[in-house]
């Protein structure tokens, strides 16, 4: 970064959030742009006739969006080492829980901390601050709360699977807007097998073949990943039943098999 670099922000998480604030304590220029995160030719032009070279992070419809495939091409990472800065270890955490591909790795990454001998506390705080970088209110979390608490008293003679039922509208269905419950269910279940209904959309995460099952479920095309499926369209109002006696029943099988822990 040895140019005079002009910082185009798209969609934040807790790792540009901590680059932010590097940003602010060193006056460098940079824009944050709103949802869907769009930044024109028309606008680039402007800027480099003022002789900026823009860097895009997180900016959709750009030829150079940048995605973290490495823990070195962290925003965060780069910036500090373009500031000669060292990286503290709240900061180095960051960089370790945010990096790509982080709906693969969410909960393995979560487990990576415990198993480290970080306090819950620490842990919690870390998605706390991420999911408050992402944008989620009050609503989102207290509701949230309600939906895993009303969960539980459902399962609860046994938690290895559950079925929350969110009353939140989620814009769509990235993995990232369901983390206000699925930060939570991480600390009730060892192997993370959940699914999430909301009023516009659903999540299953857990077992990558119910996953795959879990799509004729669904009323609408489906995007199955190696241990999850999202899908745009709600579970149909009369599959209900049958999309949770099927995951109660694979789940039984998985517990058979010693493939839950």
């Amino acid at each position: 970064m040895e140019k005079n670099y002009y910082f185009v922000i798209g969609q934040k998480n807790l790792d540009v959030v901590e680059a932010i604030k590097l940003l602010d304590a060193h006056h460098l220029p940079y824009q944050c742009l709103e949802a869907p995160y769009i930044f024109t030719k028309n606008e680039e032009f402007e800027l480099r006739q003022q002789g900026y070279e823009p860097h895009y992070i997180n900016v959709a419809y750009r030829s150079c969006l940048l995605k973290k495939e490495e823990f070195n091409n962290s925003f965060l990472y780069q910036l500090l080492d373009f500031l000669g800065k060292p990286i503290s270890d709240w900061r180095f955490d960051v960089m370790t829980y945010c990096e790509w591909p982080f709906e693969k790795e969410w909960a393995n990454r979560l487990r990576s901390f415990v198993i480290r001998g970080c306090l819950r506390a620490y842990i919690e705080k870390l998605q706390a601050e991420n999911r408050k970088a992402l944008g989620f209110d009050d609503v989102a979390e207290t509701t949230a709360e309600q939906a895993v608490a009303e969960a539980i008293k459902r399962f609860s003679s046994n938690r290895d699977y559950l079925i929350v039922h969110w009353n939140y509208f989620s814009k769509d269905s990235n993995f990232e807007n369901f983390l206000p419950v699925l930060d939570r269910v991480f600390w009730l279940q060892n192997f993370v097998n959940v699914l999430i209904v909301t009023p516009e959309c659903a999540l299953y995460y857990g077992y990558r073949d119910i996953a795959r099952e879990i799509v004729s479920f669904c009323t609408g095309t489906a995007c199955i990943n190696d241990n999850m499926t999202d899908f745009l369209y709600p579970i149909a109002r009369h599959r209900m039943e049958d999309a949770e006696k099927f995951l109660k029943t694979k789940t039984a099988e998985l517990r058979k098999a010693g493939l839950l822990w």
